[in-house]
């Protein structure tokens, strides 16, 4: 029986899908040529397409903010595709999303050269498209970036969808309409072929399912449209029940959060525009459309005060006031346009008044602790990563921190890099070392940690955490509390326990930091770092237990000021290897121990203007934080 069905998936690969003709897709939608498609289509006037990331249809879904930008990139392509290859079709012409912008510029401008530049770019692209195709038998057979058969091809297809809807009325060639209304065809059938053949968990799935829908959307003249907008709404609200925690939180547990989110917000986007919730019940449901909008709540809680997501695990650090903005037009929700208001007022949705979000530090249930002290750029920030691997995108990184203060980054986590072929991805991004965590020896460990405690208050807050990502392969056990200090900064303490009685002798066990600000030893248990018009204190108590700090340059994610406003796809196209940069990389070793315990105490002190003299000293039942005379007790031993 198995073998039966995968031999007629394969005949169906192949008759219905690799070898859709332009005779197919004209009896598809039941017109004689593609001149009377065109003439039909320019009278049509809905559905209408949504650009990338945004809820407003046409040119004013283009913000200000972007169109120097967008103007510039679809000048640029218009050149690129004027000197593209038509035989044999230029290999450049196979990832065809650079073409939305074109739709873009036209929009703005009603200039014909950006629509001569996209039936050139189409026509090459469907002719590389059919190249590669006709060696393919089976859908898995090519590697992903060369195949035209993967999750990701409906997105393609989704943005060219976008371009060519925009210039509907241009008069486009017949030959424009063939291309992309068989690219259309081909698309949305393996869609929903590949989504059909068995729920896959991740956001792969989810964003496959998205572009299914919204171009579903988009095209209902397809007599199977219908069966299209079904599957893609049960496998979006599947998805989106069984992989999101209570508090809206996606289980992979990294960046990959907002591509989940996001994804399935194009397509409810498209679908509300156009008033199409009919035809989508299961993903237009109240119950499926309040998990997305608890997803928006997880992402404002995360969200750091320069509007980034942090780079936990497989993502870089970046801008999320796209999708917030979205969120709170979509939701009606002021709240979630707060971090738009604050870093770039220009994309507050029309007409909305932006509000202060109610809570500050928040534990939650997807297993992150956010420490914060308000909502205002200079404001102080910690999110803490205390839980499970939750996916391939995962990292290693148990009871890693992100942290700023003064409108800039203290502490960072690494993130991906620019791309997943960079070299650097498994030797270091992905490593332990890359993380803000405790390394022992050169262990690798499992991702197993628990928050035991959550103590919010009004001047000092603290979160209790154990991690036993070493207990299998070492028998050592870590607890970790990290004290915040509203206005002054951190205090993380560290226990190592090696109960079983292996101990700790002969270990090297590091504390690790990582920041953007040039670290230098000042003294024992004493780094200084200079930033603009401030800087950082990290002090070490009980020093002399410690080696000489070790200073060295590691790559890293670094939020960027000006991608804060922009597009989270123009961004990593405008932006590239900027995105990541070498930054400070803190090593504290702990000298030779022979007992089955060791601690750690290490305070971030973040400051602006005056230097703070600063010290961190030891007491009978924790430690005291002395700045500028003023002390702060925290009594460690009382957990």
């Amino acid at each position: 029986a198995y073998a039966r069905r995968a031999a007629e998936r394969k005949a169906f690969f192949l008759s219905a899908i690799n070898g859709v003709t332009d005779a197919d897709t004209l009896r598809e939608l039941n017109v004689a040529d593609w001149s009377g498609w065109g003439g039909y289509l320019s009278r049509r006037a809905a559905p209408v397409p949504l650009r990338w990331e945004d809820f407003i249809p046409g040119a004013d879904g283009v913000p200000q903010l972007d169109r120097p930008l967008v103007m510039e990139m679809a000048d640029a392509l218009v050149t690129q595709i004027a000197q593209w290859s038509v035989d044999p079709p230029d290999k450049a012409a196979f990832g065809a999303e650079p073409l939305e912008v074109l739709g873009d510029a036209y929009l703005l401008t009603g200039e014909r050269r950006y629509v001569e530049a996209f039936e050139r770019g189409l026509g090459i692209h469907g002719r590389r498209v059919d190249q590669v195709a006709a060696t393919v038998t089976d859908p898995d057979q090519l590697h992903y970036a060369t195949n035209p058969y993967h999750d990701a091809q409906i997105v393609r297809v989704e943005m060219l969808a976008y371009a060519y809807l925009s210039m509907r009325q241009a008069g486009l060639r017949p030959e424009t309409h063939a291309t992309m209304l068989r690219t259309v065809l081909r698309g949305c059938r393996f869609a929903a072929f590949n989504i059909s053949a068995g729920y896959a968990y991740g956001n792969h799935q989810v964003y496959e399912s998205g572009g299914l829908a919204a171009v579903a959307a988009l095209f209902p003249e397809f007599p199977e449209c219908a069966a299209w907008a079904n599957i893609a709404s049960r496998s979006i609200r599947l998805h989106l029940e069984r992989e999101t925690y209570p508090d809206g939180g996606y289980m992979e547990r990294c960046g990959y959060h907002s591509v989940a989110m996001s994804y399935a917000m194009h397509a409810v986007a498209t679908i509300r525009l156009n008033r199409l919730e009919s035809r989508f019940p299961e993903l237009m449901s109240a119950a499926t459309l309040r998990v997305l909008e608890r997803m928006h709540e997880w992402d404002l809680a995360m969200c750091a005060p320069d509007g980034t997501m942090p780079a936990f695990g497989d993502c870089g650090a970046s801008s999320h006031l796209r999708f917030l903005r979205r969120g709170a037009a979509v939701f009606n929700r002021p709240d979630l346009a707060w971090p738009v208001h604050t870093r770039a007022p220009g994309l507050v949705p029309p007409g909305m008044a932006p509000r202060r979000p109610a809570g500050t530090s928040v534990a939650l249930d997807s297993h992150f602790t956010v420490l914060r002290d308000g909502w205002e750029p200079a404001d102080f920030y910690m999110a803490i990563d205390h839980g499970p691997m939750g996916g391939q995108h995962s990292h290693i990184d148990t009871l890693g921190f992100t942290a700023y203060a003064h409108g800039r980054p203290v502490a960072l986590d690494a993130g991906i890099g620019t791309r997943y072929e960079d070299p650097r991805y498994l030797t270091w991004f992905r490593s332990l070392r890359a993380h803000n965590v405790i390394a022992i020896d050169d262990v690798e460990p499992e991702k197993v940690a628990e928050r035991i405690f959550w103590r919010p208050g009004e001047r000092v807050e603290a979160v209790g955490l154990r991690s036993r990502a070493f207990e299998h392969a070492l028998g050592i056990v870590q607890e970790r509390t990290i004290y915040f200090v509203k206005k002054l900064g951190w205090l993380i303490h560290d226990r190592l326990c090696a109960p079983g009685g292996a101990g700790l002798a002969g270990r090297r066990i590091d504390w690790l930091l990582h920041t953007p600000y040039g670290l230098v030893a000042e003294g024992p248990g004493l780094l200084h770092g200079a930033g603009e018009g401030g800087g950082l204190l990290v002090l070490a108590g009980n020093p002399e237990e410690l080696d000489a700090p070790v200073l060295e340059k590691k790559p890293s994610a670094v939020p960027l000021r000006e991608a804060r406003g922009m597009r989270l796809w123009d961004a990593g196209r405008r932006l590239g290897s900027s995105m990541t940069a070498d930054i400070t990389a803190l090593a504290w070793r702990r000298k030779p121990v022979s007992a089955t315990t060791c601690e750690f105490a290490v305070a971030l002190i973040p400051y602006q203007g005056a230097r703070p003299r600063a010290q961190l000293l030891p007491g009978r039942t924790g430690w005291t934080l002395r700045v500028n005379g003023r002390e702060e007790i925290i009594e460690t031993a009382a957990g």
